[in-house]
């Protein structure tokens, strides 16, 4: 029988850092090297923009799925220390109805087990707990961490990743549009109009409604301006009959 340890986090208590300290030092190596792992998939340590090669590019996003496939699932919590700072501690998968996040409570105690150490069952008061992340959403959030970078090659590559390990994950739909949005917003920056309107009238037709970061930009008004710099690049070049053609289908197929 798994034996019971209370984390106790507030001042008068054993701090977290002591029990961590009692942890097997291998076991915190390969913690610390997940969590910088994280980090730099949320895109919290800045690195330097360099341009890849072809080759180089393919290599990153091979990278990025077979760490993604060799990483272990893990839940994660945020929780007060001592001295009132905060500890995030991940934590082997959490067994919540339905695998939804729980409202935090102001009583009683969570049980926890650290990750890589599943047979030791801890305790910490719910009072100490600020935040709790499920591994559902923190593959979501590494998701829009990459979207946030710019790094749309490996957004891509992980929304893939997650439509064949995790499907009906839920937010997936979500990020999924908010990656075609700012994928056709970067292209329309880059003068790439015919990629980028390809893209947001997929996303036009499948979210119509969609309203990008709480707005003011939408689906609609992303699909109308790059279909006007299709429509001036098509004019610029003396193509009449395609530019009607073009405004035609438009208004027929999404009312621009």
């Amino acid at each position: 029988m798994s034996q019971i340890n209370e984390i106790k986090l507030s001042r008068e208590s054993r701090g977290f850092s002591n029990m961590i300290g009692n942890l097997n030092s291998k076991r915190i190596q390969r913690w610390n090297s997940l969590s910088a792992l994280i980090a730099l998939w949320v895109g919290l340590i800045a690195l330097p923009v360099v341009s890849l090669s072809q080759d180089s590019q393919e290599q990153v996003e091979e990278n990025l799925i077979e760490r993604l496939e060799a990483t272990i699932p893990y839940d994660e919590i945020t929780v007060k220390a001592d001295d009132d700072t905060e500890e995030v501690i991940q934590l082997e998968l959490l067994d919540f109805a339905g695998r939804k996040t729980p409202e935090l409570k102001t009583s009683g105690k969570l049980e926890i087990r650290l990750l890589g150490n599943p047979d030791d069952v801890y305790e910490v008061f719910w009072r100490d707990i600020v935040k709790i992340r499920l591994y559902e959403d923190i593959m979501i959030d590494e998701v829009n961490g990459y979207i946030d970078s710019l790094k749309f090659d490996e957004a891509f590559d992980y929304l893939l990743f997650l439509r064949a390990e995790y499907t009906n994950l839920p937010g997936t739909e979500e990020v999924l549009a908010r990656y075609q949005f700012s994928q056709g917003a970067a292209w329309l920056k880059q003068g790439r109009d015919l990629e980028a309107l390809s893209l947001l009238e997929s996303l036009h037709e499948n979210y119509p409604e969609y309203v990008f970061d709480a707005g003011p930009d939408t689906a609609k008004t992303k699909l109308n301006e790059a279909a006007d710099a299709v429509l001036k690049s098509y004019l610029s070049d003396q193509k009449i009959v395609l530019a009607r053609r073009f405004s035609q289908r438009l208004i027929k197929t999404h009312g621009v």
